[in-house]
C-alpha cells in the first residue's frame, strides 16, 4: 500500500478531507509494515515512540502527568527511557529520604548513560546522579541542587 497523504484542505473554504478521513489516512501510514513511517515506530532504540489510548507516550510521563513509578522503586537498577515520572519511597533515593518525589530521566544517546534529577514534593530539594542504565553500583553520589531562586 502506498502512503496514504492526508489532505487538510484551505481552513474556512470547506476543502479537502473531513476529520475522520484526516485521521484514518494518517493510522494507516504506521498500521501498513511495508511504509517506513511503520517500521520507525516502536520500542527499540531509534525509533519513534508509539502514542495509543493505552499508553504510548503517556506511559513515559509525556502525556499531561508524570509516569507512576511502583512503590519501593530502585532507583539505580531500573532501566531508564528518558521522561517524567513520580514515587513514593524509592530504593536508593538521595540521603535515604522517604515520600513522593518528581522524577526526570535523561537517557543519553552513548555509552548507557543516565541523568536522574529527583525532586521532593515536600522540600522541592533537588538531586542529581548519574550512572550506566540498570547496573546499580555505576551511580554517582547524589549532588544536591542548590539555589535561592524559588
Amino acid at each position: 500500500m502506498t502512503i496514504q497523504v492526508p489532505n487538510p484542505g484551505t481552513g474556512n473554504g470547506q476543502t479537502g478531507d473531513n476529520e475522520y478521513v484526516l485521521w484514518q489516512k494518517t493510522a494507516s501510514n504506521f498500521s501498513d509494515q511495508t511504509n517506513a513511517a511503520s517500521r520507525e515506530v516502536g520500542t527499540e532504540s531509534g525509533n519513534v515512540p508509539e502514542y495509543s489510548a493505552a499508553g504510548g507516550l503517556s506511559r513515559l510521563g509525556y502525556g499531561g502527568q508524570c509516569a507512576l513509578l511502583p512503590n519501593g522503586t530502585n532507583l539505580f537498577s531500573k532501566t531508564w527511557v528518558t521522561g517524567f515520572y513520580n514515587g513514593n519511597n524509592l530504593v536508593n533515593a538521595p540521603l535515604n529520604l522517604t515520600g513522593w518525589f518528581f522524577v526526570e530521566a535523561m537517557a543519553g544517546s552513548q555509552a548507557n548513560k543516565v541523568m536522574l534529577r529527583l525532586t521532593l514534593y515536600t522540600s522541592g530539594d533537588t538531586y542529581i546522579s548519574i550512572g550506566d542504565n540498570g547496573v546499580e553500583a555505576s551511580w554517582s553520589a547524589w549532588k544536591k541542587i542548590t539555589t535561592t531562586a524559588i
